[in-house]
């Protein structure tokens, strides 16, 4: 491998692990937020629109405040009870996935897609060596 391949393979896998991790951490982050300081309510889902993804919106209450939040990819119709996770430092913070079982399939994909970019970027460079079509 040549210099130049291996110094495009690093900047590859430094850009794309960058631009991945922008994405994928604060999700990562809202998992063990909720973890530490995570309470239970009960909420009701208010909207689905299945042209935004299947975006379910859902209501709760805490205390007297309402709060609503959206999770897409859902399976959930108008009017389904639902269990929301939520900071009990800050309510406004939730989900509707149970957060200790849903964080290992979230790290999981994240390790997987950071080693199939590790693993396109040296078959890139080590194709240039062989003078294939980049």
């Amino acid at each position: 491998m040549t210099t130049e391949a291996k110094w495009f393979a690093a900047l590859f896998i430094g850009v794309m692990w960058t631009a991945v991790s922008v994405v994928a951490w604060p999700r990562l982050a809202l998992h063990l937020r909720l973890r530490a300081s995570g309470e239970v309510t009960e909420g009701e889902v208010v909207t689905v629109d299945a042209r935004d993804h299947n975006r379910a919106t859902y209501r709760y209450t805490v205390g007297s405040n309402v709060y609503a939040n959206s999770e897409v990819a859902s399976h959930r119709r108008v009017g389904a009870k639902v269990r929301v996770f939520y900071c009990a430092d800050d309510p406004s913070v939730s989900m509707l996935r149970e957060p200790s079982a849903s964080l290992i399939p979230d790290v999981l994909g994240l390790v997987i897609l950071y080693a199939l970019i590790a693993v396109a970027a040296i078959f890139m460079a080590s194709r240039s060596r062989r003078g294939a079509p980049k």
